[in-house]
């Protein structure tokens, strides 16, 4: 192809100008200076960078699906042979020689990409470019190898070290790859003869800055409407302040509401709120948008959590009733209340450019964190939203941002954009920046999408659904999910022992019981017994202020299964006694209304009333019979109900030698659920745990089968509908349940990721979800 657009007389001159050039000017070894007369230097680059502008465009700034129109696939015979190089590879079952598609790439070795499989070769990004050259007529080429007649070199980073990629052209459309590892651009462009050089870097570097495209103007966020209905359980309703707290940035919104005014509306910044409200001469009583009010606010609507809704950018949004006023304790505290306002807080704020490796910038969040504190403020970013601007309370911050897509694409302002984002800008590690009262940060630029590496993980992905988790680590740490999705320390010790409600933990130190609580970190011993020696203990729901626990006189032997007597104390030290010091307790579980303790194993265990002491419970007595070898063990209870579940075993139909039996007291009935054919051996399974509604028990199986083995979630009213966790899962825990959200988090061994990774299951959507916890991380409840 000529390119060289001038006539025949002019390319006559040429050669002559370039004979003259060699014999009179001296140049390096093994090169010659070429000396092109200005007017055909111009016309020769205008020509081929308007034939190479749509692939520069797409590689510098567009879509995989523009760098995807550009390819142009080579036809040729597969082969069958062994080892590297050569043709492609056939697929199994296909011919030698049979003819495909594929797109050359070089990289540590050649391979090649189809079709089916060329986004993944073309998904790469770009820094800049660095240079333009024509491919020397010599240059290697084969049937399945083309030479292509133009080199593009560009710059890139993996893992954080930069590299030269080539893209090869012909007839402006790409022909092959060449990632150079290993190799700088400078060094790459001094093995080229000068004459084959039609943009250098710097010339490069100004044709990229000419032709960006130009920035689309800044996009306003729109607001969202909210509205609903106000109700107050009284003839009149009164003067009241409404709030809006967007969960995840913190942001407050409040307005005041005129008594007997029955609804509302507001307009609101996109996001994710709760909506509540106190009377004007009621402060100490709160009223809610609950899942309460959802259910219809009959006497079965005992959930009183907040409904989580979502505004979105000009959507109206109605049916935000705030009518739930029966459980202030679930209602956020007034935030104008004399305990809660100190005055305004001052602010300071930043602002800076967004940019993106793409023609247009896609939607995305941005997260500022405060360092210290780790807290997260987040803003939404619309499409070609090129600016922002952002309140943030003093303090040290780093910036980043992820895509509202999902993709794992990530952004940041880090040293690297302070250096230029330079091929030699190899600092990708974030900049921290002070955010001072009264002040206004600028330049702070999310511009790095070049190394994912640097920066925390998307706030919002997987964390989302973790939120109020309590897990403890390996390393005997403990740790609360945060609402923005951040992990914060909340003990280092020995084994902690947590109620359903913070803020106290339990563990045992010295033979003796310990109380930490968890927000001040002052503790205080509650057992003072010298004489005994403290084994287990937790918390249960229907004796919140006590503590149950089992202990052994300390010159007595500890041997598995055997933990000795039954006591309980409270919390605060006072009133240690004992319930039943002559049997062992081994395991034990209180009903809901705190009346009834069950514990205990063997053919019969025991029953604990407050009233009538310690009763024998028999299995046989409620129509559990086996021909042998009966027992049952690890006993839990039905919410709010006479229903108690209790490991078993014996020999059960169909060869069955364990499952959970379930014992209704006031009918005198049993029922076999999910019966399976034990281990053998001499292993307590742990007690099922009830779902808060009652309807689903989890539970954890010892099967032969190992497929079979691990977290099983059973239906209370129709055992034969069970869901399956899978195979070599453990310590299942259930979280929030609510009508929109039934989540049960589990374990299963990876033994690629390092140990037991932590599992989230939504029983609404059916979906399994791997969470970000460490490896090894053990859920303990959920706050």
């Amino acid at each position: 192809m000529n390119i060289f657009s001038v006539p025949y007389l002019s390319r006559s001159l040429l050669l002559l100008s370039l004979v003259i050039a060699i014999t009179a000017c001296a140049t390096l070894p093994g090169t010659f200076e070429v000396q092109l007369q200005p007017e055909a230097q111009a016309v020769s680059q205008i020509t081929v960078l308007d034939e190479l502008k749509p692939v520069l465009d797409a590689i510098l700034f567009g879509s995989i699906e523009q760098r995807r129109e550009l390819v142009s696939y080579t036809t040729t015979g597969c082969t069958n042979a062994d080892g590297l190089g050569g043709p492609p590879k056939c697929e199994p079952g296909q011919a030698e020689g049979s003819l495909i598609q594929v797109l050359p790439i070089l990289s540590s070795e050649g391979t090649f990409s189809t079709p089916q499989d060329i986004d993944q070769a073309l998904e790469f990004v770009v820094m800049d470019l660095y240079a333009i050259y024509r491919v020397p007529e010599d240059a290697i080429k084969a049937d399945y190898w083309p030479a292509g007649e133009y080199g593009l070199i560009f710059t890139r980073e993996m893992n954080a070290v930069p590299f030269p990629v080539t893209v090869f052209v012909e007839d402006g459309r790409i022909v092959r790859l060449h990632h150079h590892f290993g190799t700088q651009p400078e060094d790459l462009l001094g093995q080229l003869p000068v004459e084959q050089v039609i943009l250098d870097s710097k010339a490069a570097k100004k044709w990229v800055t000419e032709n960006s495209p130009v920035s689309p103007p800044i996009q306003e966020v729109e607001n969202g409407t909210i509205s609903g209905s106000i109700c107050y359980p009284s003839e009149s309703i009164p003067n009241m302040t409404l709030y809006f707290q967007e969960i995840n940035r913190g942001d407050l919104a409040y307005q005041s509401h005129p008594g007997d005014q029955t609804s509302y509306s507001i307009d609101l910044p996109p996001g994710s709120y709760i909506a509540f409200a106190y009377p004007d001469n009621s402060p100490e009583v709160g009223g809610l948008y609950s899942q309460a009010v959802v259910c219809g606010l009959e006497a079965e609507c005992a959930d009183h959590a907040p409904v989580i809704f979502e505004v979105k950018p000009g959507q109206k949004t109605s049916g935000v009733n705030i009518c739930d006023w029966y459980a202030p304790e679930d209602v956020p505290p007034d935030p104008l209340s004399d305990e809660n306002t100190s005055g305004p807080v001052p602010t300071g704020s930043i602002t800076g450019k967004i940019c993106y490796p793409s023609e247009f910038i896609p939607e995305m969040t941005l997260f500022v964190q405060e360092i210290s504190s780790q807290e997260i403020s987040e803003l939404f970013i619309a499409e070609n939203q090129n600016r922002y601007n952002m309140n943030l309370i003093p303090g040290m911050y780093i910036a980043f941002a992820y895509l509202n897509s999902g993709a794992t694409l990530m952004g940041s302002y880090s040293n690297a954009v302070l250096c230029g984002l330079n091929a030699g800008c190899a600092d990708h590690s974030l900049v921290e920046f002070e955010v001072k009262a009264g002040q206004t940060l600028e330049d702070i630029d999310i511009c790095d999408w070049y190394s994912t590496e640097a920066a925390p993980p998307d706030p919002r992905v997987k964390m989302q659904p973790l939120v109020n988790m309590i897990y403890t680590t390996m390393e005997g740490d403990y740790y609360r999910v945060k609402p923005n999705g951040q992990s914060v320390l909340i003990f280092s010790g020995p084994t902690l022992a947590l109620p359903y409600t913070g803020p106290y933990g339990v563990y045992l130190e010295n033979n003796d019981l310990q109380a930490i609580d968890l927000f001040t970190g002052e503790g205080y011993q509650i057992t003072h017994t010298p004489d005994l020696r403290e084994t287990s203990y937790h918390f249960e729901i229907g004796l919140p202020e006590q503590l149950l626990f089992t202990a052994l006189p300390v010159d007595q032997e500890v041997w598995p299964g055997y933990t000795g007597g039954l006591y309980i104390v409270n919390m605060d030290g006072t009133n240690q006694r004992t319930i039943d010091s002559e049997h062992n307790a081994a395991n034990f579980a209180a009903s809901d209304d705190g009346q009834r303790i069950a514990y205990g194993a063997g053919e019969t265990a025991f029953l604990y009333n407050w009233e009538s002491g310690v009763e024998f419970f028999d299995p046989r007595e409620y129509g559990m019979d086996s021909p042998k070898g009966q027992a049952i063990a690890s006993p839990s209870w039905a919410p709010y109900s006479d229903v108690l579940a209790w490991s078993v075993s014996g020999f059960f139909e169909n060869g069955a030698t364990q499952g959970y039996g379930i014992f209704d007291l006031t009918d005198k009935t049993f029922r076999l659920i999910h019966p399976y054919q034990g281990l053998g051996m001499d292993v307590t399974p742990p007690s099922a745990q009830w779902s808060p509604d009652g309807e689903w028990l989890v539970i954890t199986v010892f099967d032969q089968d190992p497929e079979s083995s691990g977290v099983w979630l059973v239906n209370f009213l129709d055992p034969k509908q069970e869901i399956f966790m899978g195979n070599s899962t453990s310590n299942p825990v259930f979280g929030p349940w609510t009508r929109s959200e039934k989540l049960l988090s589990y374990s299963r061994i990876d033994q690629t990721a390092g140990g037991d990774q932590t599992w989230i299951f939504d029983l609404q959507s059916g979906e399994h979800q791997l969470t970000p916890l460490p490896p090894n991380a053990r859920v303990v409840t959920w706050w």
